[in-house]
């Protein structure tokens, strides 16, 4: 039993950390595209 616990969470950890990396990713591009999506829809101040 105690030879699996240890493989179980080497194995969990980088599912995690790249969970988490992805998360940030995403959010990251969302951030981005709603950006440009408002500066589109924004009308142009004629000047």
């Amino acid at each position: 039993m105690r030879t699996v616990a240890p493989q179980i969470k080497a194995v969990e950890h980088p599912v995690q950390f790249l969970n988490r990396q992805y998360n940030r990713l995403v959010a990251y591009i969302r951030r981005c595209f709603e950006a440009l999506v408002f500066q589109a829809l924004e009308p142009k101040a004629k000047i």
